[in-house]
């Protein structure tokens, strides 16, 4: 896993220590209220409605999931961090959507933000880079976002970073949108926010 930094933010390997902001993150029900759909996300809107029942035990076998993805698909999601103080601001990165049918690819740009970090511009700038990174390095010639719907804040953060609408669906029981970017556009600019 490639460690990259932005202006604000660095981009680096989950640790053992993230695994109490991290579950603080995913106790709070706003931050859960949009992220994914299926079964896994449905629980951990559950347990985030009770904070005490989505534990740090919980939080760092997410954490190793998160790892996992990264040592079996060579892609995945990182921690995202201030700059100025190594706080935990949350996570950023793709994630392979095996299940996902429409548009041409399966790989998701995706980002989950600590409350306390919204709306400062933290995952338009990490997504970024997350995204240079995704089309030089890695040679992904597409990928796609997927939100609910009534999520706008994600949406906007989709269309700040040049992606474009590729339609709207219902996927695991949730009216989503997904946007789309390809290697041609970004270099084109329409990703113009790069590193």
């Amino acid at each position: 896993m490639p460690a990259l930094e932005s202006k604000r933010t660095r981009l680096r390997a989950w640790r053992p220590q993230d695994a109490t902001a991290y579950q603080s993150m995913l106790a709070d029900p706003e931050v859960m209220r949009y992220l994914g759909g299926g079964p896994v996300f449905r629980a951990k809107r559950i347990a985030a409605q009770v904070l005490a029942r989505f534990t740090e035990v919980e939080a760092r076998r997410e954490l190793v999931r998160l790892a996992g993805s990264w040592q079996e698909l060579g892609l995945g999601m990182w921690a995202m961090e201030a700059k100025a103080d190594g706080v935990l601001l949350g996570s950023v990165g793709f994630n392979r959507l095996g299940e996902w049918r429409l548009g041409p690819t399966d790989i998701e740009i995706g980002w989950t933000l600590a409350r306390s970090a919204w709306g400062q511009g933290y995952a338009t700038e990490a997504a970024a880079i997350a995204l240079h990174w995704g089309f030089g390095e890695l040679g992904l010639n597409e990928v796609i976002s997927v939100a609910p719907v009534e999520h706008v804040r994600s949406i906007r953060v989709m269309e700040r970073l040049g992606l474009v609408r590729g339609g709207r669906t219902r996927w695991h029981g949730l009216d989503v949108v997904w946007y789309l970017l390809d290697r041609a556009g970004w270099v084109r600019g329409l990703g113009g926010l790069r590193p």
